[in-house]
């Protein structure tokens, strides 16, 4: 009895010991997390993207989770600076209360990788040069360098064009000369020429 009972106990912790019952309710940053990078993040947190880290691969993100959890929780990431509750927006940069709750499972539970096979393909991104068949491309004056090692510059370009009559746009673009300085962009019509001064 005692030799059935140890057998039953030793089978009992092999079996625990292979993992051979996964919870299929985990989340797994292959499966669950990186979806969501891909959507909300990448954008800017990839190579040769604007953010100053990339957030396409398990070891960098591991590296962060608590920081990346941290910055989805208090909305600072991804940036929309546009108040909810005031109508529905085009290409609002939101995550859902689902979403970022996604993430804080994730980091709760040690945020593990999970299986590499269940991976998204990785997210492809338009390179600058495809804005070489765009209708129109406005450029300021002169180029503008910024010192190293400084604070936030916000530095106001104004472009001039020469329009006769109003004109309507779908798609607009900003190309920064070096992506990795420039952080946010604000754009807004003056028909004052106020600006220029």
């Amino acid at each position: 009895m005692l030799l059935r009972l140890l057998l039953v106990l030793g089978l009992a912790a092999i079996a625990a010991g292979t993992g051979a019952a996964a919870d299929p309710s985990a989340v797994t940053f292959s499966q669950h997390v990186a979806p969501l990078l891909q959507r909300h993040c990448q954008e800017c947190h990839r190579p040769g993207g604007g953010a100053p880290f990339t957030l396409a691969e398990y070891p960098h993100v591991y590296q962060r989770r608590h920081k990346i959890l941290e910055s989805v929780e208090k909305r600072r990431m991804p940036p929309w600076k546009a108040v909810s509750g005031y109508g529905d927006l085009a290409g609002e940069r939101r995550m859902s209360p689902d979403e970022m709750a996604t993430i804080a499972r994730w980091v709760a539970s040690g945020a593990p990788e999970g299986d590499p096979r269940d991976l998204p393909p990785a997210r492809e991104f338009r390179a600058p040069s495809a804005l070489d068949a765009a209708d129109l491309v406005l450029r300021p004056d002169q180029s503008f360098t910024v010192a190293g090692r400084g604070g936030d510059i916000y530095r106001c370009f104004s472009i001039p064009t020469s329009f006769p009559e109003d004109r309507y746009f779908t798609t607009a673009v900003v190309v920064p000369g070096n992506p990795r300085i420039v952080h946010h962009m604000l754009a807004m019509v003056d028909s004052t020429g106020a600006s220029t001064r």
